[in-house]
């Protein structure tokens, strides 16, 4: 009898204990969207916005190809804002229809990568910043690594919400303008160094650069949209 007693009081108290644990489980955020996005961007400081007229050589006009274009979409705002979604498009600055969900979000908008798709999938907007790319992967051929700011807003529920012309999404009704054309930086620049002075004491002293952020940490762009 008391075998029996203390077996079953040690299913009761085995059940308690996987109850506790289970409430003790956050529960797993489902992405629903209920909004879409779509955005524009263009190259900040492109030889294409200078003067009607100006001459583009082949080289100016390869450093502004975009090869591929990402679009990362984070619930929340600062550095721990939760990955809500991406999408990347090839050989276009135009972003359309992407499924997102309303609400406070931080957008980051990527060119020339080199990352793997999903790359980001299940991380925070820290780890978009902390992200690297080696120098060996900047040239012309794979196109030159771009990056907006950081860019906090927030998506209306149940509308079209753009970035970039009113004319550049036609037929999207309701829609709710966000912001103009997204500006891309470029991580690395041709650089003309009229002269280099270094010291007799440092006669083997040289500079390297090895490596660039993918995206910037500042938050200049959009004064908090």
């Amino acid at each position: 009898m008391k075998l029996r007693n203390y077996f079953l009081l040690s299913i009761v108290v085995g059940a308690a204990f996987a109850c506790s644990s289970n409430e003790d489980i956050p529960e797993e955020h489902v992405f629903t969207p209920n909004a879409t996005l779509s955005l524009t961007a263009g190259i900040y400081g492109s030889n294409h916005t200078k003067a009607a007229g100006a001459i583009i050589t082949e080289e100016e006009a390869k450093e502004d190809e975009i090869h591929t274009l990402d679009v990362l979409v984070f619930s929340g705002s600062g550095e721990t804002a939760q990955y809500q979604t991406e999408q990347r498009v090839a050989n276009s600055t135009t972003v359309s229809d992407i499924p997102v969900e309303a609400g406070s979000a931080t957008l980051v908008v990527l060119a020339n990568s080199g990352l793997a798709t999903n790359h980001f999938v299940g991380k925070t907007l820290s780890n978009v910043l902390e992200e690297t790319r080696s120098l060996e992967g900047e040239n012309l051929e794979n196109g030159l690594s771009m990056s907006s700011a950081v860019i906090e807003t927030n998506i209306s529920v149940n509308k079209h919400n753009i970035f970039g012309g009113s004319g550049d999404f036609d037929g999207h009704l309701p829609t709710e303008t966000k912001g103009g054309v997204i500006d891309l930086y470029r991580h690395v620049a041709q650089v003309n160094l009229k002269s280099v002075q270094i010291s007799e004491s440092n006669s083997g002293a040289k500079f390297v650069l090895d490596e660039v952020f993918v995206a910037k940490r500042i938050f200049p762009y959009c004064n908090r949209r």
